[in-house]
């Protein structure tokens, strides 16, 4: 061998070299939990983010099965997605892992397939990201809707949104029979396009009164719906800038036993 290919194969070495020095720091600092195994599932490396999230040490993980770490109702699922990996050479999915002291983590994993020219697995790459927080709040979320969905369902006030040109923004689905019109005939439209226009004007000067003071108004008043005349007592609060939360409550039979005395 030449001196200048001896000169070539040490640049190459050297470059080599650096380069693996180079995805090796990428490996080790990346935010995002990494895991490398072979085609039979075993890990043979993982970074230490991965480390974080399992809360093992890193001799504690290599040399295991994938699995070993996965909630109960989860491990059937890995069967399936590496069957799908063998078609697409890529899947994803969100799961649970137990963690070294017990606890749970919820993750969204990303898996990828490496091929031999033979288009068998060769080995497979897991990133890992720690979705805890964020289930947590999907979660609170989902529950507060509930709530609210059942704490709605149960009133018998009628309840909408307007903003500061009287246009109905949203109108809830709490006892539609105490509604003027059809909630679809009034939703998007003004108090104008709804009322007669005296009435129309009284209800917006209300709801602007409300918001030019910031404060919680009250009124009362009848309407007629379906022939039979209705009294509320209807409760402004300010909800932004623009928009009101009106809640309008029956209160007809206190009426007519006021009337009564």
């Amino acid at each position: 061998m030449s001196v200048n290919n001896v000169k070539q194969l040490k640049k190459r070495i050297s470059e080599l070299k650096k380069s693996e020095e180079k995805y090796s720091v990428i490996f080790e600092k990346s935010p995002t939990g990494i895991t490398l195994l072979n085609a039979d599932g075993i890990i043979i490396d993982c970074n230490q983010a991965d480390c974080d999230i399992l809360g093992y040490d890193k001799e504690n993980i290599i040399g295991k099965h994938i699995t070993e770490f996965f909630n109960d109702q989860y491990k059937a699922l890995f069967k399936v997605k590496f069957r799908e990996l063998l078609e697409t050479g890529c899947v994803k999915a969100d799961l649970e892992l137990v963690r070294s002291d017990g606890s749970i983590v919820c993750v969204a994993r990303t898996v990828s397939a490496v091929f031999d020219k033979n288009g068998n697995i060769e080995n497979i790459i897991v990133h890992t990201l720690d979705i805890t927080e964020r289930k947590k709040n999907e979660q609170a979320l989902l529950k507060s809707e509930n709530q609210l969905r059942s704490l709605f369902n149960a009133m018998k006030d009628i309840v909408f949104e307007m903003d500061y040109d009287g246009r109905y923004i949203y109108i809830a689905p709490t006892s539609p029979e105490l509604l003027y019109k059809l909630p679809d005939e009034m939703l998007g439209k003004t108090l104008h396009e709804v009322f007669p226009q005296k009435q129309a004007d009284m209800f917006l000067e209300f709801i602007r009164k409300c918001l030019d003071e910031r404060e919680v108004k009250t009124i009362e008043y009848p309407l007629k719906i379906k022939d039979k005349t209705v009294w509320f007592e209807g409760r402004a609060v300010p909800k932004s800038s623009n928009t009101v939360l009106y809640i309008g409550r029956d209160i007809t039979s206190q009426k007519e036993s006021e009337n009564a005395l």
